[in-house]
């Protein structure tokens, strides 16, 4: 009896040679675009200019080019907090989990932490429900409070946020975190 197309694609796709062939794969695929994913989170302007510390110039232009992020967001002077983030990236990894046949395809599951991992890892200093991160491409308020310069007072020692309004600039939002992730899953999955 002759075997149908569908039936010999099924016995290739259940061939464990080929898993392990697959897997090989994935890993390669996996591994070139989370380097690429930690480049691009490693050489945006926003990364740049929070890594520069408290004394950075705007290249983000989130702050109409006053002050920086560093100072405006309040970290405390010393700090890094790009590298929890960093060390997250890192965590993403093919699963150990058997791949899974559909159609003509091996698919593999990634391990990688969420949003909510995300988000817990950058908490703003002043306030503990929100998350820095993603905040970069939704907008932070009190900008038109926020005064740069030299403060001996200042969590960051060059930002100090005014309880009036010093200024009338807004924060531009800018495409960060969340759309680089995005941009990561959507080609793993191909699309």
């Amino acid at each position: 009896m002759a075997m149908s197309i569908d039936q010999i694609r099924l016995e290739i796709l259940n061939n464990p040679g080929l898993e392990k062939e697959a897997r090989v794969l994935a890993q390669q695929v996996l591994l070139e675009n989370k380097q690429e994913l930690i480049q691009q989170f490693n050489e945006h302007p926003v990364t740049k200019e929070i890594e520069a510390g408290p004394d950075a110039s705007n290249q983000s232009g989130t702050l109409g080019n006053r002050g920086n992020l560093f100072s405006f967001i309040g970290f405390p002077e010393g700090s890094n907090p790009i590298e929890p983030v960093r060390n997250l990236l890192q965590k993403i990894e093919l699963s150990s989990a058997k791949g899974r046949t559909s159609g003509s395809t091996v698919q593999f599951k990634v391990n990688m932490p969420d949003q909510n991992e995300f988000e817990s890892i950058s908490k703003m200093p002043w306030e503990s429900g929100r998350s820095w991160l993603y905040d970069i491409e939704r907008a932070i308020s009190g900008l038109g409070q926020y005064l740069f310069g030299q403060f001996k007072n200042s969590r960051s020692g060059t930002g100090m946020q005014l309880e009036k309004n010093v200024t009338s600039n807004t924060f531009t939002p800018v495409k960060y975190f969340g759309t680089m992730l995005e941009n990561f899953a959507k080609k793993l999955r191909g699309i």
